[in-house]
């Protein structure tokens, strides 16, 4: 078993374990044409928003700007001098036209949406020593194509695409439209593309990802066997798989289950992954044997008080839960620290880990 405590923006390895080296494929261009879609219609419907407790992030949302069509088609016609693969180019821009959302239920929209958003806005450095997380068990190259499932509002879309550079892509997909509003226009590199779907039922024409990788999003699917079925069909042979989330028996997820559900706005009915059914899983599913890490990440803040704001806006709590309520159970079932620059709290995740076999 491995511990991983980041600090500082860097993963330290507490029990060291040989890590698998996994291959980096050749560079490619893929590129699309589709326009981000703009956060205009999500504001007119939800409205300004306001937190419960008195913990008032900014509520302004800044305008996306549309992906610049001339951009694309300027390097298409590049792709197709330079002799790279144009008919891959253009199945990857059309998969977004196919793509589908079928879940009976989206919980990330309206209030819980534009809270989550606030949430990761107001307190933009709390995650930090999240992103060195995904950096190491992810290890997103240069010229890679990777599947983010889950990708909420794109707080790990920027760093993964960053990490991809402008001859690589990152299809960002949720079922939720608020939350994916404005991610492509985010990218430096304009290689970010979002696709309105489920984990299980994820419609893309398109096959060959060099890595898929999820946090925090797969106890909220609802048939898990098939999303794991669907990503071993988008990726690659030799491609890798890495999922961070909550699994059953943990102290996280007695947290959730305790506390979340009861003060969520929307409630938190959902089911925890158990280490062996996830074994079960990556079996049936074409997916190698899978290798868990057992990762505790500091969450960073100012004041103390400053970490039951967050937890308030991050999961929606409801009007009778305050800023306090939410510190209180964080401390009483996680742990809540001083540090030398403020406070942290100490937040507790499984990395699941596989790779798809080369002959499959």
């Amino acid at each position: 078993m491995q511990t991983i405590v980041a600090v500082d923006g860097r993963a330290k390895e507490i029990a060291p374990k040989k890590r698998a080296k996994y291959p980096v494929p050749a560079r490619t261009g893929f590129r699309n044409g589709t326009r981000a879609k703009t956060r205009a219609g999500a504001s007119k419907e939800a409205g300004e928003r306001q937190d419960p407790g008195g913990c008032r992030p900014p509520t302004t949302v800044p305008r996306c700007h549309a992906v610049d069509r001339g951009r694309w088609r300027k390097r298409h016609g590049h792709a197709a001098r330079s002799g790279r693969n144009t008919s891959a180019i253009r199945r990857t821009r059309s998969m977004y036209a196919d793509a589908k959302t079928e879940s009976q239920s989206i919980e990330f929209i309206g209030k819980r949406s534009s809270d989550y958003r606030n949430a990761l806005s107001h307190y933009a450095d709390a995650w930090r020593p999240d992103i060195a997380c995904m950096k190491r068990f992810l290890q997103p190259a240069q010229g890679e194509r990777i599947l983010e499932v889950g990708a909420g509002n794109g707080y790990f879309s920027v760093a993964i695409a960053d990490c991809l550079g402008p001859d690589g892509l990152l299809v960002a997909s949720d079922p939720s439209t608020d939350q994916l509003a404005g991610i492509e226009a985010e990218s430096r590199h304009g290689n970010i593309r979002v696709v309105p779907a489920s984990a299980d039922t994820l419609a893309i024409d398109f096959h060959g990802f060099d890595a898929i990788w999820s946090r925090g999003a797969i106890h909220h699917v609802t048939d898990k066997t098939a999303a794991f079925t669907r990503f071993a069909e988008l990726a690659r042979p030799g491609a890798r798989l890495a999922v961070a989330d909550v699994f059953s028996g943990t102290v996280l997820a007695r947290y959730f289950d305790s506390f979340i559900a009861r003060s969520c706005s929307t409630g938190h009915e959902v089911a925890f992954l158990s280490r062996e059914f996830a074994e079960s899983l990556c079996a049936l599913t074409g997916w190698g044997e899978p290798v868990f890490h057992e990762v505790v990440t500091p969450w960073e803040f100012k004041k103390r008080e400053d970490i039951g704001c967050f937890l308030q806006l991050l999961f929606s709590a409801k009007p009778g839960y305050s800023a306090e309520d939410c510190l209180e159970a964080a401390d009483r079932h996680l742990s809540v620290s001083q540090t030398t620059s403020g406070w942290a709290l100490m937040w507790p995740m499984t990395v699941m880990t596989s790779v798809r076999p080369a002959h499959g």
